[in-house]
């Protein structure tokens, strides 16, 4: 804090806004140098506000809580994904020099699937509400009719080899599956949420697992185990 004095009429008052006000852009300058000196940003400063005397727009002036939320927008998912997207070589599914709506409708797509896993009517909202790109549902269901079955497959083949170079052994099948797993408590963390699980427990914390087979855990259940236990368990 720093005494600047005591005012008794409006031009002293005056006077000592102006102080006040150099007196900030000293303090600042001492905590973080600027690009321009003291002298020239007290200037500037005092440039703007007489050109703010002259034209004054107290009327316009904004006021925090006037202030209203329009809507979320998330930057850099789409240049993350986007370049592994077209590293795995996906853009050249759908060729842009002839399927060039279809192209970007599955690249669109595709991001929104990753971002919230949902049907294809919330992913054409995600993408709007969250992302600020429009894209309707009937060219989502339009770039499908061109995905034939040969498009399809070459999917999955580019799908399969990316996933080969992360696993030591060879990648035969995988199976996949989840279910839920509830708590005799009401006291969510970073873990536990409540929710609707499968045994009817609407208001008790419960966790979701997945459980991902390989290949030889598969073959060590389908020839180790009893079949009952086997149906069970899968």
């Amino acid at each position: 804090m720093r005494y600047l004095g005591v005012a008794h009429n409006d031009v002293e008052l005056e006077q000592l806004k102006r102080l006040g006000q150099q007196t900030i852009v000293e303090l600042e300058a001492e905590a973080q140098p600027g690009l321009f000196g003291v002298e020239d940003t007290y200037e500037r400063y005092e440039q703007a506000r007489l050109v703010a005397d002259k034209n004054p727009i107290d009327d316009r002036s904004v006021h925090y809580s006037k202030f209203v939320h329009v809507k979320n927008l998330y930057l850099g998912f789409h240049d993350i994904y986007g370049r592994l997207y077209r590293e795995l070589g996906f853009h050249r599914i759908l060729p842009q020099s002839r399927y060039r709506s279809s192209s970007h409708a599955l690249f669109h797509t595709v991001m929104a699937r990753l971002a919230n896993p949902a049907s294809k009517r919330r992913n054409s909202m995600d993408l709007a509400s969250n992302f600020g790109i429009r894209l309707p549902l009937e060219k989502v269901y339009r770039m499908m009719d061109h995905l034939d079955d040969a498009r399809i497959e070459r999917i999955q083949h580019t799908a399969m080899a990316a996933a080969s170079t992360l696993l030591e052994d060879a990648l035969d099948v995988i199976l996949f599956d989840c279910t839920t797993l509830y708590f005799e408590s009401f006291t969510e963390d970073t873990l536990r949420q409540c929710g609707y699980s499968k045994d009817a427990k609407f208001n008790e914390t419960q966790v979701l697992m997945a459980l991902m087979v390989p290949p030889k855990a598969y073959w060590w259940a389908t020839n180790s185990c009893p079949a009952r236990w086997l149906r069970s368990s899968l």
